[in-house]
């Protein structure tokens, strides 16, 4: 068989994969990384806010990567936030939110310490009461009470008092949940 056959045999076979299997099989083949990125968040369109990448970026803030305005547009900047992210946890690096990289974004998430992209400051509340901290009215709100609460938890820890939450203080409570029953 000539070489002019060949290649018209194989692009007829690739013609056929691609009508019976789907333009998605082939991409998963090629692309891997970013045709999991598409199953999990949804189709990214250029400059269209995007209700899953609007999470992710909700997600990087809280873990403690700057990813610009939360606007739920894939751009540069989340591309380069998730590349550190998946840098900093061990992940492979490929810039696309896969599977590894989104188990590791909600992990503050899976044990109820983040709800919706933010602070669940309620449940962060509950903890310090139990802890031994008193933030005042458990009302989900980061009033005095508790960032002073939250100051003297951190130092305890030996972190930085300065009562915000971010992510080397809520791995202190990830500690205090996986100890205890909340």
């Amino acid at each position: 068989m000539g070489l002019k056959k060949k290649i018209i045999f194989l692009l007829v076979l690739f013609i056929c994969i691609q009508n019976f299997l789907g333009c998605d099989f082939i991409y998963g083949i090629i692309q891997k990384e970013a045709a999991e990125e598409k199953i999990l968040i949804g189709e990214i369109i250029p400059f269209m806010p995007n209700e899953k990448v609007e999470q992710t970026q909700k997600l990087l803030k809280v873990n403690g990567y700057s990813c610009g305005k939360i606007d739920g547009k894939m751009g540069s900047k989340v591309r380069e936030a998730i590349a550190r992210f998946q840098e900093d946890q061990g992940l492979k690096v490929s810039r696309y939110v896969d599977q590894a990289t989104w188990k590791e974004l909600n992990s503050f998430s899976n044990l109820g310490l983040v709800s919706d992209g933010e602070v669940d400051v309620a449940f962060i509340q509950e903890i310090l009461v139990k802890e031994g901290f008193n933030p005042g009215k458990i009302d989900g709100k980061l009033g005095p009470k508790t960032v002073e609460a939250i100051r003297k938890l951190q130092e305890l820890r030996g972190l930085t008092p300065d009562g915000k939450i971010g992510p080397q203080t809520l791995a202190v409570f990830v500690d205090y949940v996986m100890t205890a029953e909340y």
